[in-house]
């Protein structure tokens, strides 16, 4: 039975950096197919201000991101924040108030597959592409490790890695997928080819832990040019492997320490933020139409 929902959520440019977009296929302008994974078939009809769907609300919120408020989280941390702070996190909001956190605690399996093929490429150019293709080819997780990937897909590094990440995954990290979030970090940089920003989009992504920050290029590229951290260093994975970034010397100056124990349960939002702005505006040099532009302070510049 389909059910109608009221929603304030842009679900295309919700969707646009959230890997559960690759368990997902669009059959028109406004209709989601659930291809893979949990619940597969699900169907998602947006237009507007409504959502229509087949699948129950207590799994759609997750997908669509309504179950999340970034304004809410904002709330919770807005008082440990200095002016300047407040003042480019509400300029976020007020831009991307529709934008939300679109998670699969369902598919703790499958999201591996796009999380680790990211790995320095286009997701939409080229990762949605790779899983499309492997989703057609399989039923399991397990399935892939049996495939002859370089001649179904090609030869990408990404793709040849895949198999030795993925026994390491079903062996390491599903048996402890239930532990808490650090179990689950460290197990999954024991696997082979993954470091802490694969991890980290792992635990986002999944739902597991929204204020784990992957530090990629799109987060350090938009922290600089609004100056929220300052002094740090990027996360080193043999420290990773063996701390929580609570124990971990190099704590007080790792960009990943820093971003998630400022902004909490904002963290991961604000990383999918970063993700859409620099794609939307930066990389397309259009300054002229950056709303950003009075708090920027320019990728050159200190």
């Amino acid at each position: 039975m389909y059910k109608v929902h009221n929603v304030n959520v842009d679900l295309i440019l919700s969707l646009k950096p959230s890997f559960i977009l690759s368990l997902f296929e669009f059959r028109n302008d406004n209709t989601l197919v659930k291809i893979k994974g949990f619940k597969e078939g699900s169907i998602i009809q947006f237009r507007e201000s409504l959502i229509i769907s087949n699948v129950e609300f207590n799994v759609l919120k997750y997908w669509t991101g309504l179950w999340y408020s970034p304004h809410k989280e904002y709330a919770e941390i807005k008082g440990s924040l200095i002016r300047k702070e407040r003042e480019i996190i509400e300029k976020l909001l007020k831009l991307y108030e529709k934008v939300s956190l679109c998670v699969s605690p369902f598919d703790k399996d499958l999201l591996i597959v796009p999380i680790v093929l990211s790995r320095r490429t286009e997701y939409e150019r080229n990762v949605l592409k790779w899983c499309y293709k492997l989703w057609n080819a399989i039923s399991t997780l397990e399935d892939i490790l049996t495939l002859d990937i370089e001649k179904l897909i090609g030869k990408s590094y990404q793709l040849v890695q895949l198999k030795e990440t993925l026994g390491d995954f079903i062996k390491l990290v599903l048996p402890s997928i239930e532990e808490d979030p650090w179990t689950i970090r460290i197990n999954l940089m024991k696997c082979k080819w993954i470091g802490p920003k694969v991890a980290d989009a792992y635990l986002l992504f999944t739902g597991i832990d929204i204020s784990a920050t992957p530090v990629d290029i799109h987060l350090l590229r938009m922290n600089h040019r609004l100056k929220l951290i300052r002094n740090y260093k990027i996360p080193q994975k043999r420290y990773c492997i063996k701390y929580t970034c609570n124990e971990c010397p190099m704590a007080s100056s790792c960009i990943r320490y820093l971003f998630s124990t400022k902004f909490k349960k904002l963290a991961g939002w604000l990383q999918t933020i970063f993700y859409l702005h620099d794609k939307m505006f930066c990389q397309q040099n259009l300054c002229h139409k950056c709303e950003l532009i009075p708090i920027c302070k320019g990728i050159g510049n200190d």
